[in-house]
């Protein structure tokens, strides 16, 4: 008996440590993607323009799951929506279209994946449009094009499929801004374009660009990040640099003040990463901590208080950060254990721990649980009849029981609830059309499906 109790204590143990640490890779801006070891895609936050991707337009303050794939490899997360690339380099889009972002020659709105042509190495989504670099070295844009943010030498209302920025295929490193875009060649040098308010280019001006123009005449920058008006970069040799919009202090120099060319936040020579927000920065050291200044009214900054910075502040003690990313109001760190913790503003559910209250410290997300993942066929739930006229059945899969069943019609709104791990609703009183049930299981993880009461 003693050797029982054993290995249902392990079994647990082991279960409690793979929800808390099993993450692999993240984006975010003001949702999130997140890949778990598993290979399996996961999403939370805002989601009016389904950019979440599981097929709804609901805010989700808790990670929900893509699809049924193990194959996702990396993710890419635009202002309303997103990009996926499957380890057998297909990349999907979903999310707002309006202005041609998800790049399929489309201006429709697609709340789950679609597979996009092309052979693409990376993806940089800004707010509205989008940089893609291609295995070649070519470098290409596509979507909103009110501020030359396409580089294409002219100003469209948008661009629905991907055209090529120039002739050059030595372009190396990508970044996007609200409104402009970043490049870093494979010599070092870096570029930018499009719109230029408060210096956001770093170019001595604040004058809009139509075409890349170089930043300066440095030809050893490695890195480049950019915010909404403000833009961080890391020189080869360690050291950081920022530019452009500074009222919050999100330059890190200990000024408020604006700067149309590049300044060197202190004198460290240690800084490997780099992610702008809306009005605040986050870098990571090589030894593995993470830093943070800028505005911090909803505790962005993640430091247990809401007084913006105008320095680097380090947040919390830790020393095993893999990745840390600046969100619009909140910000997300991946640790070297898998761990994924969030903090700042979560009035949408981006900080994906489940409820809708700001952080102003580390709150960890929740890693839910997919049991039997080498059988794709038990890691989603099933429905019949469909189209349904009375009784609508749900198959479970394999070690997972229901906790809750929401109904909700065309409108978007939720017309039924149910508790409990029930197998069958009767749905004799619903009026005939289309509706989607959403199934919350024991993990707390939800899948929502379509289904048609005749």
């Amino acid at each position: 008996m003693k050797h029982k109790y054993l290995v249902i204590i392990l079994f647990f143990f082991i279960q409690s440590q793979i929800k808390a640490q099993c993450w692999q890779g993240f984006a975010t801006i003001d949702h999130t993607l997140a890949v778990k070891s598993d290979g399996s895609l996961w999403a939370w936050g805002y989601n009016d323009s389904g950019q979440v991707g599981d097929g709804t337009a609901f805010n989700r303050n808790h990670p929900v799951r893509i699809g049924n794939e193990f194959t996702w490899q990396a993710v890419y997360t635009g202002g309303v929506h997103s990009f996926a690339i499957k380890t057998d380099g297909t990349l999907w889009a979903w999310g707002f279209n309006e202005n041609g972002q998800l790049g399929d020659d489309t201006s429709v709105e697609e709340h789950t994946p679609i597979m996009i042509d092309g052979n693409w190495q990376t993806i940089a989504p800004g707010f509205w449009h989008n940089l893609g670099l291609k295995s070649d070295g070519t470098l290409w844009a596509w979507g909103y094009d009110n501020w030359g943010q396409l580089g294409d030498g002219s100003i469209s209302f948008y661009n629905a499929t991907p055209i090529q920025v120039g002739t050059d295929t030595n372009w190396a490193k990508i970044a996007c801004g609200k409104n402009s875009s970043f490049a870093i060649k494979t010599n070092g040098s870096l570029w930018g374009w499009g719109n230029n308010e408060f210096g956001v280019l770093g170019i001595g001006n604040i004058t809009t660009q139509y075409v890349p123009i170089q930043i300066g005449t440095a030809t050893d920058w490695q890195k480049v990040d950019c915010g909404f008006f403000h833009t961080l970069a890391i020189k080869n040799d360690g050291t950081l640099w920022s530019w452009g919009h500074n009222h919050y202090g999100e330059l890190g120099n200990g000024t408020t003040v604006d700067s149309y060319i590049p300044v060197q936040i202190g004198t460290a020579t240690d800084w490997v990463d780099v992610s702008a927000g809306e009005f605040h920065s986050v870098a990571r050291k090589s030894n593995g901590s993470i830093w943070a200044f800028g505005r911090n009214s909803e505790g962005q900054l993640g430091n247990g208080t809401t007084n913006n910075s105008s320095v680097p502040i380090q947040v919390q003690s830790s020393s095993t950060w893999l990745d840390v990313q600046a969100g619009l109001v909140h910000t997300i760190g991946l640790r070297s254990d898998g761990t994924l913790l969030s903090w700042g503003y979560n009035g949408e559910g981006q900080l994906g721990n489940g409820n809708f209250e700001n952080q102003n410290s580390a709150d960890a997300v929740d890693c839910p649980t997919i049991l039997n993942t080498n059988n794709l066929n038990e890691a989603s739930f099933s429905l019949y009849p469909n189209p349904v006229n009375e009784t609508l059945n749900i198959v479970k899969p394999n070690g997972l029981d229901i906790q809750k069943m929401t109904i909700i019609d065309a409108f978007g709104k939720t017309i039924l609830e149910f508790s409990g791990n029930r197998t069958y609703i009767d749905v004799s009183n619903l009026a005939s059309g289309i509706y989607l049930i959403q199934i919350f299981d024991s993990f707390n993880q939800s899948q929502s499906i379509k289904f048609v009461k005749s």
